[in-house]
């Protein structure tokens, strides 16, 4: 079973009850995204984290969507096209493979992604690479327990398990949230 989100599914990732629990401009302004930044939104899938993004960063900054499923990246292009959204991209990639410059970015988020992945370390160590030396990375996960949608709790990783693998990796947890009763949050920082 394939733990990748189906892209038929797509309206779960801009349904009102999910605007309603992840208020994706509030959190990431929360989380220090301002203007001029330039982000990664890996796993960006529909683009729900990546257009409050772009008009956060606004006309001097830019947002990359990458995302491993090519149905996603071409839907969230003609969004782009469409809303008239200039300062957005949408690349394919997968967690071994950041597609931007090493040392060029100041602000990743993975929501509801890493639990996705074959290689989290893969993915952190890409991460490390592109991120500026005083860059963040913004992980928002499900909670490993039941709730009311999601993926299976076997498919999904605790604040623990995330911490276990970054050690090593040039990571450090800065601030670990409670979202709400079904996401959690993790603020890290290069050491």
């Amino acid at each position: 079973m394939s733990k990748k989100f189906d892209f038929s599914k797509i309206e779960r990732l801009e349904s009102p009850q999910r605007k309603k629990l992840l208020p994706a401009e509030d959190i990431l302004r929360q989380y220090g995204l301002t203007e001029g930044m330039r982000v990664v939104d890996f796993g960006s899938g529909s683009g729900y984290f990546t257009f409050p993004a772009a008009k956060i960063v606004g006309s001097k900054g830019f947002v990359c969507g990458i995302d491993i499923d090519p149905e996603f990246v071409n839907y969230a292009k003609n969004r782009a096209k469409k809303e008239n959204v200039k300062n957005v991209d949408f690349l394919t990639g997968d967690e071994s493979s950041i597609t931007v410059d090493s040392g060029s970015i100041d602000y990743i988020l993975a929501g509801m992604t890493l639990h996705e992945l074959k290689d989290i370390k893969k993915f952190f160590k890409e991460a490390k690479r592109v991120l500026k030396v005083d860059g963040r990375l913004l992980i928002i996960e499900w909670q490993k327990r039941e709730t009311p949608m999601g993926p299976p709790v076997s498919h999904r990783l605790s604040a623990a398990e995330i911490s276990k693998a970054i050690e090593n990796t040039g990571f450090k947890i800065r601030q670990e949230k409670e979202i709400n009763n079904m996401h959690y949050l993790l603020e890290i920082e290069k050491t």
